[in-house]
């Protein structure tokens, strides 16, 4: 079996001249008979991320300063290592992985496309039934049991409004509504404890560190580092 050297590269993104520059780097070695649900589960455990709160994005750029090329199905990754396998510099060609935190409706369409991908004709009832079951219990849809709070309208601005990431409550505290901070220390005000989560582990993940959680409820979410150093 013939494999391939990838050179990952993530922590950055993409700026208005298609460049991505400021990364950190990592490798990886794949088949050529490598399939994208394979690729995407040896990028993830390369760079120690948690499926359940971290998605990615895979994408390539083949010549500098040019659109990235985004690798999201198996065609799509035949492709890329056809590139690859042609290419003497095994340099080059480094795919790009970007992070976003995992949403409901993007956890359902990559179980719908987890499901196509590895069995295109033969899905079982078993199968549907499972997707279905999870659909229902990922529903970002709500009853309408009772008319919008004030604090309801102002999480649906905030995550709507895409060019504010904190609301100035006053001159010495900030509100954060969105778990993407470029650092966590004392005194941040958290809008919930789903946003508090999700800030720490994108925090552990960039950072190359992990922790356990010694105490969650609703009042209080206690972490202790995995490093007995620290």
């Amino acid at each position: 079996m013939e494999y391939i050297n990838i050179f990952l590269h993530y922590c950055s993104e993409w700026n208005e001249n298609h460049e991505y520059k400021n990364f950190k780097k990592a490798g990886i070695l794949v088949p050529l008979e490598c399939t994208f649900n394979n690729l995407v589960e040896e990028i993830y455990s390369e760079l120690e991320l948690n499926q359940t709160i971290m998605d990615i994005a895979i994408q390539y750029q083949v010549k500098y300063s040019e659109p990235p090329i985004k690798i999201r199905t198996n065609k799509s990754l035949v492709f890329y290592l056809e590139l690859k396998r042609k290419d003497k510099d095994f340099t080059s060609l480094s795919l790009c992985i970007d992070f976003s935190t995992v949403t409901a409706s993007s956890a359902s369409s990559n179980l719908h496309q987890k499901l196509h991908l590895e069995k295109p004709a033969t899905s079982t009832s078993s199968d549907m039934l499972q997707l279905q079951l999870y659909e229902i219990n990922n529903s970002t849809i709500i009853a309408p049991l009772r008319l919008p709070t004030v604090e309801d309208i102002a999480y649906q601005v905030s995550h709507n409004v895409h060019e504010v990431d904190n609301v100035i409550m006053d001159a010495k505290t900030t509100m954060i509504f969105h778990p993407n901070v470029d650092k966590i220390e004392r005194n941040q005000i958290y809008w919930n404890k789903e946003v508090l989560m999700n800030s720490v582990a994108i925090h552990a993940m960039r950072n190359h560190f992990q922790f356990k959680v010694k105490k969650s409820d609703k009042n209080v979410y206690v972490l202790k580092c995995m490093d007995s150093t620290c």
